[in-house]
């Protein structure tokens, strides 16, 4: 595809980047700006979309893979501000072998969910906040808020 151009390579498929995602970066880090969040607020986003897309390379690639292990090979896997996709050569010729390859990502999906979910809840959870107050030496009871005292369940609003 003439509109993209080629960033890595892994297991013999390039991966390529449509110019039209440098938009997309551009658009959070501008909406940033002109809600004067700094520069701290914009790179998280970015990071942000980042990560996404690092989930969709390896959405695509769980495609790609599937595919080859039915004979298929995968032209490129191209990614642009509305998703991915793993340009095959052609379908697997049987039924069931072309289910496995549109479930693959989705498969991928949830693998990432399943093993995301627990850090992510560790991370946000009230229990790890209190933990780290307690290193940090700033207990929750200590740290001016009445919602982090025991039996006080009503969130700080």
């Amino acid at each position: 595809m003439r509109s993209s151009f080629q960033i890595a390579r892994f297991f013999d498929i390039p991966v390529r980047l449509h110019w039209t995602f440098f938009l997309l970066l551009a658009w959070v880090g501008y909406t940033g700006y002109l809600q004067d969040r700094g520069w701290i607020y914009i790179s998280w986003w970015i990071l942000l979309v980042l990560t996404v897309f690092l989930c969709v390379v390896l959405h695509e690639f769980g495609h790609a893979l599937t595919a080859r292990r039915y004979g298929v090979q995968t032209r490129d896997i191209i990614l642009s501000p509305i998703g991915g996709i793993a340009r095959l050569e052609k379908l697997p010729e049987n039924p069931i072998h072309e289910f496995r390859v549109a479930i693959a990502g989705p498969l991928v999906n949830l693998a990432i969910a399943a093993l995301l979910s627990p850090v992510i809840w560790l991370l946000f959870s009230r229990e790890f906040q209190h933990l780290v107050g307690w290193a940090t030496g700033t207990p929750p009871a200590m740290d001016g808020s009445e919602s982090s005292l025991p039996g006080y369940f009503l969130p700080s609003i």
